[in-house]
């Protein structure tokens, strides 16, 4: 797949004597690749993409791993995990090397 993704960042810091805020919008254009194993109540999923390509980021990239359990014809429950890293820098702005990490867990409605 190809696409874009935005983001959005605002870092501030606030001292006795000064108080200050910075914040910014990108998008990053993406390419990535998806796969499905589905059986009839289980399907495992995987997708990465990376991007930025010097646009915007120098360089971001994420990785999802999930699970999901159809529990009735229209709702599956599903979790996993994903990783997110995102290196961008603009010209004379903000600095942000950040990666993001953590399990997510959802209620899927598929009609």
């Amino acid at each position: 797949y190809a696409g874009a993704r935005v983001y959005s960042a605002e870092v501030g810091i606030t001292t006795a004597l000064v108080r200050s805020e910075q914040s910014e919008t990108w998008v990053d254009p993406i390419a990535g690749f998806g796969a499905r194993y589905r059986t009839d109540r289980w399907a495992f999923d995987l997708r990465a993409d990376v991007g930025g390509f010097g646009i915007s980021s120098e360089l971001c990239w994420s990785v999802t791993l999930g699970v999901a359990y159809r529990c009735t014809r229209v709702f599956w429950l599903a979790g996993g995990y994903r990783w997110l890293d995102i290196d961008f820098e603009s010209g004379g702005g903000p600095f942000l090397d950040v990666q993001l990490s953590g399990p997510f867990f959802a209620l899927v409605f598929n009609w």
